[in-house]
C-alpha cells in the first residue's frame, strides 16, 4: 500500500475517514485547528480551567 501524506489532503477527504473511524486523521485534524479553537473559546470568555480535559 503506498503512504499518502495526508498534509496534503483536502479536509473532506480526512473528515470521510474520521467518520470512518481513523484515529490517526482526527488527531492531524485536532492539532491543525487547535490554536484556532482555544483563541474562539478565550475570546468568548473560557477560563484555561473550563477547558477540563483538553490540553491544548
Amino acid at each position: 500500500m503506498e503512504e499518502r501524506d495526508i498534509r496534503q489532503e483536502s479536509e473532506r477527504e480526512l473528515i470521510h475517514r474520521i467518520v470512518a473511524g481513523s484515529k490517526q486523521e482526527f488527531c492531524f485534524l485536532v492539532d491543525r485547528y487547535k490554536q484556532k479553537i482555544y483563541g474562539l473559546l478565550r475570546g468568548m470568555g473560557a477560563s484555561p480551567m473550563s477547558f477540563g480535559v483538553f490540553s491544548f
